[in-house]
C-alpha cells in the first residue's frame, strides 16, 4: 500500500486552495464541496503510530 504524500490534517487546506468549500463537519469527518458539484470527505482522525 502506498503512503499519502501529506497528512490528513493538511488535506482540507489543499482542497480549499483547489476551490473546495467546507460544507459541514460530522464528528471527525469534514465534508468539502467544489462549486462544480464534486464532493469529498476527509477523516480527521489522530495519527496512529505503528505498534501502538
Amino acid at each position: 500500500m502506498s503512503r499519502m504524500p501529506f497528512k490528513a490534517r493538511e488535506a482540507p487546506g489543499k482542497l480549499l486552495r483547489a476551490g473546495y468549500e467546507i460544507k459541514r463537519q460530522s464528528g471527525s469527518h469534514v465534508v468539502l464541496r467544489h462549486p462544480d458539484g464534486r464532493q469529498t470527505y476527509v477523516a480527521m482522525h489522530p495519527d496512529i503510530l505503528p505498534g501502538a
